[in-house]
């Protein structure tokens, strides 16, 4: 074990320094025999009973239908683009990105479009491969 530090040695004349003694930490390693009233100690509280259970979760029926529930085939791929990426989100991230980039002096503020057009090009950036950016 290590001693905590003794700090009486320092000069008292400068009171700007005020160092004071370590804590001292209690480690206590415990063995499979101990009780669990021992490993806990002072951390047990009465309204609380901790035990072990054999827990089967109940597992419901899943009744929701998977996928796109709209039909989207007389649809153009702007307007899919716009189910996911509507004014709404769209305008909140121009306006946050705008808002954080007010902090730099070369920003040149966002416009949907330009979103648009990064989005866009992130997601096909996930299905064509390419060596740079």
């Amino acid at each position: 074990m290590i001693a905590p530090m003794d700090f009486d040695y320092l000069d008292d004349s400068d009171s700007s320094i005020q160092i004071g003694h370590t804590r001292k930490r209690i480690r206590r390693i415990s063995s499979s025999e101990d009780s669990e009233v021992n490993q806990c100690g002072s951390f047990i509280n009465e309204n609380y009973v901790w035990k072990a259970e054999n827990h089967t979760p109940i597992i419901h029926d899943f009744s929701s239908v998977g996928g796109a529930t709209l039909n989207t085939q007389n649809l153009s791929r702007k307007e899919v683009f716009e189910l996911f990426f509507n004014k709404e989100l769209v305008t909140k991230l121009i306006t946050e990105t705008n808002k954080h980039g007010e902090t730099d002096a070369n920003f040149i503020p966002l416009t949907d479009n330009e979103l648009k057009v990064f989005i866009a090009l992130n997601i096909l950036m996930s299905l064509v491969s390419k060596p740079t950016i």
